[in-house]
């Protein structure tokens, strides 16, 4: 009889920049689903976030937030280019003015912005 293993699941205050950066996650695979929680008017939303599991540790072992409100890193176009070489299987996520994405998707539009974090095997 197999035994069963507990499954890591984030509970986050529901805002449209959460679900912004959770679309993306979805999108990029670093999670398996999410959803919202709603509560009476009185108290917050909460997102339920179901984490995606690599070589049986949870991808988000391998997030690296890089902006906060103390500090910001700014990233260029070329200087995003450079960095798809230097590291293939990286997934960035950047603020741009077009919105938030994935560094292939600025990459394509030709766009820099403010680095938001990474994932990384």
């Amino acid at each position: 009889m197999a035994a069963s293993q507990k499954k890591l699941t984030l509970l986050i205050i529901y805002s449209k920049k959460a679900i912004l950066l959770l679309r993306l996650l979805y999108a990029a695979g670093a999670i398996q689903n999410y959803y919202v929680l709603t509560r009476n008017s009185h108290t917050h939303n909460f997102i339920k976030v179901f984490v995606t599991y690599y070589k049986n540790q949870p991808l988000t072992k391998y997030f690296k937030l890089m902006s906060r409100p103390s500090r910001t890193f700014y990233i260029s176009y070329p200087a995003l280019r450079i960095l798809q070489k230097k590291t293939y299987s990286s997934i960035y996520f950047v603020s741009t003015s077009a919105g938030l994405m994935t560094h292939h998707d600025a990459i394509t539009r030709r766009i820099g912005g403010i680095l938001i974090g990474f994932i990384f095997n």
